[in-house]
């Protein structure tokens, strides 16, 4: 197995948002409800997405077996191979981490299409609520 790097989305924000809603169309509707006021739900979500970072870390891959190592010290193995992911482009799919990918790009593309989500799914909300004007990032 050879050393890699891989690269993790995180989000240094401890407080009662799900941060997994961020990335959950449903998720994010439900922590909605779960708000009284819609502007504090707003706040809450732009706090979260100042603090999402992209982050460097240490992995092992071969042909067959990736693993990431997590906070523990540990490693979790991953669904599927290095090259699997890094051809695709996709998120690796993980326990550990809101996001891993095989590449400091990928993150901040995935990045930029949660923040195009939100603002989707925050715009929906301003609509069905017929609340304020809609804001775009």
């Amino acid at each position: 197995m050879k050393k890699i790097k891989l690269y993790e989305l995180i989000i240094n924000v401890n407080d009662e948002l799900d941060e997994r809603c961020l990335f959950d169309e449903g998720l994010f509707y439900k922590e909605w409800l779960s708000y009284i006021n819609f502007s504090d739900f707003q706040k809450q979500v732009f706090n979260y997405l100042d603090n999402m970072k992209i982050k460097e870390i240490q992995g092992f891959a071969d042909e067959d077996y990736l693993f990431a190592k997590n906070t523990d010290f540990a490693y979790e193995r991953l669904p599927k191979c290095y090259k699997y992911y890094d051809e695709r482009k996709l998120v690796i799919p993980s326990d550990i981490s809101c996001g891993l990918f095989t590449r400091p790009e990928y993150a901040v593309d995935y990045v930029k299409i949660v923040k195009k989500n939100i603002d989707r799914w925050l715009n929906n909300i301003r609509k069905k609520e017929n609340l304020n004007k809609e804001i775009n990032f």
